[in-house]
């Protein structure tokens, strides 16, 4: 139990990191702003620490754009139905378990224009892209679904 949470932050960060390597590599123009902002920042130093992280813009939108691309856990949120559901024309019996589709709302296209896309738009470093919206802190892409009774 005590090694769960290292290794399944392990796991998130491999993951992470495995698809900004495929989207770099399908966008290399994206892999190219990337480079040259690391050789900015740090020239020929090897070394790092994270207080340089602030000068880095590109590489911290690079992330926040490689999380809605490919969330890690896509069904990870599973609930309880705590009585019969009315959904359109169908009834959830009470008991049935839901899983949420993380990948809904990542791919919103009210949030995310161009969901399949690294965005090389200007947003990325003004912080006024859809990950910078007001909201994103209570109810964006990582807190999409409320807590229940389940």
């Amino acid at each position: 139990m005590s090694t769960a949470v290292p290794e399944a932050g392990a796991e998130t960060t491999a993951s992470t990191l495995t698809v900004m390597i495929r989207y770099l590599a399908i966008f290399p123009e994206s892999q190219t702003a990337a480079h040259h902002e690391v050789i900015r920042v740090f020239g020929n130093n090897r070394t790092t620490t994270l207080d340089r992280e602030h000068h880095m813009p590109y590489i911290s939108a690079l992330i926040k754009e490689t999380l809605p691309l490919c969330p890690v856990a896509t069904t990870v949120l599973c609930r309880m139905a705590g009585a019969n559901i009315k959904y359109q024309d169908h009834t959830i019996p009470k008991g049935t378990i839901l899983l949420a589709n993380i990948n809904h709302p990542h791919w919103d296209p009210a949030r995310f224009e161009e969901h399949f896309k690294l965005d090389q738009s200007s947003t990325w470093t003004t912080h006024t892209g859809p990950l910078y919206m007001p909201q994103a802190q209570t109810s964006g892409h990582v807190y999409i679904f409320p807590e229940t009774n389940c």
